[in-house]
């Protein structure tokens, strides 16, 4: 154990100098002394930077090293609100797709709800009735007619505090500022955190619920556009467009990307395009397949691989996993062969050859049906 001992030591020796340098950084920016910071994350600045803007604006804070806020005894009457969750939207609509689907990444989602969720209410209309889980301003009027506000709601105050504070860091890390794109990538963690010394649960159940509701209005401006919800959740959207081609599906993506940022309600979201399928055999986020790319290039030289993720091929015994495989790639491929069938010696393909648009899949109200193999 002994040499064991002597490299773990050496080891944290020659680290000595980077870590001290992120205590310099994390203490430069955060305007502390290096003694004085308890700890080398970045959750711990986010406190005191909280904090401060919150004193500014004489709001008292709730400062506690306990997983539960300081609220003058108060905290310990919440009983049942451990209880209490946001259940995520989550789309899953198993098929094979044999128009072009986009395969979207999102992220900042989370940030992108706290510095819009001004707008989030409005998006729903003026006449709904809605839910706000945040608490009402001293000058809202309080009869009750259109927002209706939980028992424990997060005060308005902090939220206007913590978003003025994000939207700062947001600027600074645009202009290229390391330290506040950090304090930007950790403030989920610091927000879902019961180790952050102004965790909040009714500042998490907020930004969840607030969360919730973009990413239902973001699928909700999907579908004006034209395009069917395949698979959605807070970091990934799985859409099916109408285009039968790879590249006329590219200009369409993005038209449909520009359509959403140019929102104002997803000004801060970031959404990139991880794939283009071809055609795809789709049953979760853990099992499906097809012909795709990366990359959408000129059509002599566009190039579809086959992609495969099937989970349950695991659950198989070993001597027919492969076989697994080989079946499902052998249906994609004859499947994609039907999706363009081959012209006649003439150059005219006949009419039960043309490729099929997604318009042939659309029922009596006009929505387009998940199952999408040629010829159900």
């Amino acid at each position: 154990w002994q040499s064991f001992v002597a490299k773990r030591i050496v080891t944290h020796y020659l680290r000595l100098g980077t870590w001290i340098s992120h205590l310099v950084d994390l203490a430069r920016y955060g305007d502390i002394p290096l003694c004085n910071l308890e700890r080398d994350d970045p959750r711990y600045l986010i406190d005191i930077a909280y904090a401060r803007r919150l004193q500014k604006d004489k709001v008292v804070l709730w400062w506690s090293a306990a997983p539960k806020p300081d609220h003058a005894g108060y905290e310990k009457d919440d009983i049942l609100g451990a209880l209490e969750t946001v259940d995520t939207p989550s789309v899953n609509n198993p098929g094979t797709y044999s128009s072009v689907c986009i395969d979207l990444n999102i992220q900042n989602l989370a940030i992108n709800t706290i510095l819009s969720s001004a707008l989030i209410n409005e998006a729903e209309g003026a006449d709904s009735v809605s839910f706000n889980p945040a608490a009402p301003n001293d000058n809202a009027p309080s009869d009750g007619s259109n927002i209706i506000y939980s028992d424990n709601a997060f005060a308005t105050a902090g939220i206007t505090v913590l978003r003025e504070m994000v939207k700062s860091w947001h600027g600074d890390a645009v202009r290229g500022d390391t330290m506040a794109d950090t304090m930007v990538q950790h403030l989920v963690r610091w927000v879902e955190s019961p180790g952050s010394f102004l965790y909040d649960r009714s500042l998490h159940y907020y930004v969840q619920m607030m969360s919730r509701k973009a990413l239902q209005q973001l699928m909700t401006d999907f579908r004006r556009v034209g395009s069917h919800i395949v698979y959605a959740s807070t970091n990934r959207l799985l859409l099916q467009t109408t285009k039968a081609e790879v590249g006329n599906a590219y200009a369409y993506s993005q038209y449909i990307l520009k359509t959403v940022a140019a929102k104002p309600l997803f000004h801060f979201l970031d959404l990139e395009i991880k794939e283009y399928w071809d055609y795809l055999v789709w049953y979760d986020e853990f099992n499906y397949g097809g012909k795709g790319c990366i990359e959408v290039v000129e059509a002599e030289k566009q190039t579809l691989e086959m992609i495969m993720h099937w989970q349950f091929a695991m659950f198989l015994p070993l001597p027919l996993q492969p076989m697994f495989n080989e079946w499902v790639v052998e249906y994609i491929e004859l499947m994609h062969a039907r999706k363009r069938p081959a012209a006649l010696t003439n150059g005219t393909p006949r009419a039960t050859q043309l490729p099929i648009h997604a318009a042939i899949f659309k029922n009596q109200k006009g929505e387009t049906d998940g199952s999408t193999t040629p010829g159900n």
